[in-house]
């Protein structure tokens, strides 16, 4: 087996990087921001999102293992996940009950949606597709 696992620990802010094969931690990745909780990989695994409460994703190029960029997103941002094509990311912001829709190719804030007052946490991107055909 192998591959990486990309670790977020919360109250040093850093992100460690496990080697599957050996068992081992091979990196550690400082990151931006207070309370690193929680990663998301994009589709292609070129990239991991790290999402800080303070108000910022780092983003990890997973060639380098090194922050490529930073992002600041709303207030209190929990969770990230990307769409199916990795064209996009989405940030849950509990303190602020928003979503941010961030532009993955130049890392930017595209806008912000107010999802009510139930503080959003977690966030599932899916497609909806459908083959149709005509008989004649």
């Amino acid at each position: 087996m192998s591959g990486y696992l990309y670790v977020p620990n919360e109250y040093d802010n850093t992100v460690s990087v496990i080697d599957i094969s050996i068992n081992s931690v091979v990196a550690t990745i400082p990151v931006a921001g207070a309370y690193a909780d929680t990663a998301a990989i994009s589709p292609n695994g070129a990239l991991v999102y790290v999402v800080s409460e303070s108000g910022t994703v780092s983003v990890i190029d997973t060639s380098s293992n090194t922050v490529v960029s930073t992002i600041g997103v709303g207030a209190q941002p929990y969770f990230a996940a990307f769409s199916p094509d990795g064209s996009r990311a989405y940030v849950t912001n509990h303190g602020s009950n928003t979503v941010s829709i961030i532009d993955t190719a130049s890392d930017s804030v595209l806008t912000n949606i107010n999802v009510g007052n139930g503080r959003p946490v977690q966030l599932i991107a899916a497609t909806h597709s459908a083959n149709f055909s005509a008989g004649v």
